[in-house]
């Protein structure tokens, strides 16, 4: 009797004793077969030491919401722990997760109590073979300057862009060209008919505020016309290169003035004064022609030109460059970037307006 007592002592002291000291401990976690993938279950293994060898073990308890994934491994020790080292490693099946970062919690009890934990993350990638990609030709422009686009994409049949979420054009290399002043969100939708992957760049655009040098009108001899630009923190080229805000009319002629803003956004407007010897009534309104876009890069409309007309254009040089008959809409993709005087005749009479040609 005294001998049992004893015995069952000693055990109760040990297992007491063992209890206080009982230990899963965590030393390794990682992806068991990387790269995780979107399209196959994804297995996480843990492994580490047991203090005792007979640990009873309840398996463990996963849990994912989002990107965040606890996993709970509850251990216990029993009556009459057996002491000594025991390795041990468990894949984890975390089921099918969609791409993205995620981060992986893992804790150990022994007994109810706090054991061990680690905290580990690792990516899942897509499984589809489409890699989306592309670049900007720049991430700045001013309107109506156009930003291409090269697609570097592989693996991909077709391609969707959105500007601010917004569908425009399926095509491998287009360009863009926003109206609206701000940050734009440009995002390519690359896939092979199966599956899909995309891209988003942001582009920022300037628009230049318009200048307007006024109306077509007369001059006589000995009165002046003040033209003023003033634009904050701005540049001038006048016709005649001078670079003033300001230019001062005493003759007849055809003026137009290049305004470059902060942005680097350049706004232009030509006026086209004639000596009032020759009357109002005998000027050909050049408000009634238009000229659009300008500038422009590649084409231009000529709005208010009907029936038989010559459209001769020139550079500031005198050269002529370019000769259009009885059209509105003139290709200029092989005249150089830089400004041009436009000279549109019909009805027996010849007006001129400005036209700036960008890259």
């Amino acid at each position: 009797m005294f001998k049992s007592i004893i015995t069952t002592f000693v055990l109760s002291a040990f297992a007491i004793t063992h209890n206080l000291n009982a230990q899963v401990s965590i030393d390794n976690t990682d992806i068991t077969n990387p790269p995780a993938t979107s399209c196959t279950n994804t297995f996480y293994t843990v492994s580490g030491v047991m203090a005792n060898t007979n640990y009873g073990y309840s398996g463990p308890v996963i849990t994912v919401v989002g990107f965040n994934i606890s996993i709970q491994m509850d251990y216990y020790s029993g009556f009459a722990p057996m002491p000594g080292a025991t390795p041990y490693s468990e894949d984890m099946d975390l089921g099918m997760l969609p791409v993205g970062t995620y981060t992986v919690s893992t804790n150990t009890t022994v007994d109810g109590l706090s054991s061990s934990n680690d905290i580990g993350t690792f990516d899942v990638i897509s499984c589809c073979p489409v890699n989306a990609d592309f670049s900007l030709s720049s991430s700045t422009t001013c309107y109506p300057d156009i930003v291409w686009t090269t697609n570097l994409s592989t693996g991909a049949s077709s391609y969707d862009w959105y500007i601010d979420g917004v569908f425009i054009v399926n095509d491998p290399n287009p360009g863009f060209s926003p109206s609206v002043a701000g940050i734009h969100t440009i995002q390519l939708v690359a896939n092979d008919g199966n599956c899909a992957d995309s891209m988003e760049l942001t582009l920022e655009v300037f628009v230049a505020d318009a200048i307007n040098l006024g109306n077509d009108t007369t001059i006589c001899i000995g009165d002046s016309l003040l033209l003023d630009v003033i634009t904050p923190n701005a540049t001038y080229e006048w016709q005649d290169g001078s670079t003033n805000a300001t230019f001062t009319v005493d003759t007849a002629g055809t003026y137009w003035v290049e305004v470059t803003d902060s942005n680097g956004c350049i706004s232009a407007d030509s006026i086209v004064v004639a000596s009032c010897s020759v009357g109002l009534g005998e000027i050909y309104n050049s408000e009634s022609i238009l000229i659009y876009p300008n500038p422009a890069i590649s084409q231009i409309q000529l709005l208010g030109v009907e029936g038989e007309s010559t459209v001769s254009i020139h550079s500031l040089a005198g050269e002529l460059v370019a000769v259009y008959s009885n059209t509105d809409t003139l290709d200029i993709s092989t005249l150089k970037a830089g400004a041009y005087l436009v000279n549109v005749t019909q009805k027996n009479t010849t007006i001129t307006k400005r036209l700036i040609i960008q890259d």
